[in-house]
């Protein structure tokens, strides 16, 4: 079954790992309470891109199907945060540990 693909997958996106949003949102900005927190690596991956490394990184042959953007999205949406808070892991460092993580918890058998 191929990954479906909001519109071209030219969106960038701005991928976090869990551990360290956690970090992020635990240890807080010192004395900078009220202020909204940006929670990134800095790094923008496009959809497509990030869509062909899930594949890869499950082993599997299927590819990507596209299909209309959902409304209100726009077809460049760019979403990046700023550098810093959440760099530790950045995409696609823990995408093999995600991979496992679903198909251990799920029952899931990639391929």
């Amino acid at each position: 079954m191929p990954l479906e693909i909001n519109g071209s997958g030219n969106q960038v996106v701005d991928l976090v790992y869990v551990d360290d949003v956690a970090r992020v949102l635990v240890d807080g900005p010192d004395g900078d309470y009220g202020r909204v927190l940006d929670a990134g690596t800095g790094v923008g991956w496009t959809v497509r891109d990030v869509a062909r490394k899930v594949i890869e990184a499950c082993g599997s042959k299927s590819g990507v199907m596209h299909i209309p953007m959902r409304h209100g999205e726009p077809e460049d949406a760019c979403v990046v945060a700023p550098a810093g808070l959440c760099a530790e892991h950045a995409f696609p460092y823990k995408l093999e540990e995600t991979v496992a993580w679903y198909a251990r918890e799920l029952g899931l058998k990639w391929g």
